[in-house]
């Protein structure tokens, strides 16, 4: 079995690699290869978020053990929790949230179950956020479609919320008959500009408005996707200690560079939760402002190159390669498949097994195939 790290004594700085070489990227502002100019004026909604909605049911008396399902309630087959049976069998909500500097902090990332961060052109980064068991009453800022993203929310059969998107996605969300609900056909009551942020960072909805429009376009409303494998033996016996990384995706100047992109982890072993931070400091959810954070943490090792002068790239998240899993301040390698657009991706274990992943909110981290990851130490 491959040994995850190599344990440097003065420093104790583990350091590991995908094993690839590193693909070119451009340099770049602010993505603009949209399809068609962003929606400028719509109209603000005075609503204001104050908690995040859970899916509106009736559930029955939970059990003492909140980690067992009781009557009314089922494991959620994107995260493993316990959920109500009514969220578990809605069609999961997948948004692309806005991650440019001027877009900053996002409301809603912490409602999601499972959110992907990953390049976008200028060396930047978008997430797609995947909602089911949580339904947040603001979300944003939202943004435009690329085409990996689009392979990444068919593994859940979701609802793809968005704003435009670069000339391939939006043929191939046609293309892939996917529930599209699309900011720049959808209308203000759907999607609206918020006047604390300056366009084009500064779209927002709600899941209910989000919902509404698929509804209205007569899209099916029950879910239809696999889950991962989750249980109390989750992970391997290999585990190394990693308590804190961070991921550079964009180097800047210095650390209060606009476009400093270094977001990182810390491991809290006090709540069992890995806290995210960007640049060094605490990342915040824009309406809660609590530290956003992570039960588990993926990061994904994949092919990513630029494919014309705009700078955009084609990420393969459909084929195969390597990453690590990270859990209670452990690491583990991991390798992942993913054989066609609609399939789940699959995570096995250094031996080959299926991973068996901890039951809590997931972050996938999609890096390059050379990242290393770094133990930062306490």
């Amino acid at each position: 079995m491959k040994r995850l790290a190599i344990l440097i004594t003065a420093l104790i700085i583990i350091l590991v690699g995908c094993n690839a070489t590193t693909e070119p990227t451009t340099e770049a502002t602010q993505p603009t290869s949209e399809t068609t100019t962003q929606v400028a004026t719509t109209t603000e909604q005075t609503t204001t978020q104050t908690t995040t909605e859970v899916a509106t049911t009736t559930v029955a008396e939970t059990t003492a053990d909140p980690n067992i399902p009781g009557e009314g309630e089922v494991y959620s087959a994107i995260n493993g929790t316990v959920i109500p049976e009514a969220s578990a069998a809605q069609r999961p909500l997948a948004v692309m949230m806005d991650n440019f500097y001027a877009a900053r902090p996002q409301a809603g990332l912490n409602a999601a179950d499972i959110v992907y961060e990953a390049y976008v052109e200028g060396r930047i980064t978008r997430y797609m956020a995947v909602f089911q068991s949580h339904l947040p009453e603001l979300i944003g800022p939202i943004r435009s479609s690329r085409p990996y993203y689009l392979r990444l929310a068919m593994e859940y059969d979701a609802y793809y919320a968005h704003v435009g998107g670069s000339m391939q996605a939006m043929t191939d969300i046609i293309n892939f008959q996917m529930a599209d609900v699309d900011g720049l056909a959808s209308g203000k009551d759907t999607f609206w500009r918020k006047k604390h942020k300056k366009i084009p960072n500064n779209m927002y909805a709600s899941s209910e408005s989000l919902i509404a429009w698929a509804n209205r376009r007569k899209y099916r409303t029950e879910a239809k996707f696999d889950s991962w494998k989750f249980g109390d033996d989750y992970g391997a016996q290999d585990a190394e200690k990693l308590t804190g990384f961070e991921i550079t995706y964009r180097q800047g100047k210095g650390e209060n560079d606009k476009f400093h992109y270094v977001p990182g982890f810390d491991y809290d072993e006090k709540s069992g939760k890995y806290l995210r931070k960007l640049n060094g400091e605490a990342y915040l959810d824009e309406v809660t402002e609590e530290q956003l954070y992570a039960d588990s943490i993926i990061i994904q090792c994949a092919k990513t190159r630029v494919i014309d002068s705009y700078g955009r790239l084609a990420i393969d998240v459909v084929g195969s390669g390597k990453g690590y899993y990270l859990y209670d301040g452990v690491a583990i390698p991991i390798t992942w498949k993913k054989d066609a657009r609609r399939e789940r991706t699959r995570y096995y274990t250094a031996d080959g097994d299926a991973l068996v992943l901890k039951r809590g909110k997931i972050w996938v981290q999609l890096v390059k195939p050379d990242f290393e990851l770094v133990q930062k130490g306490e």
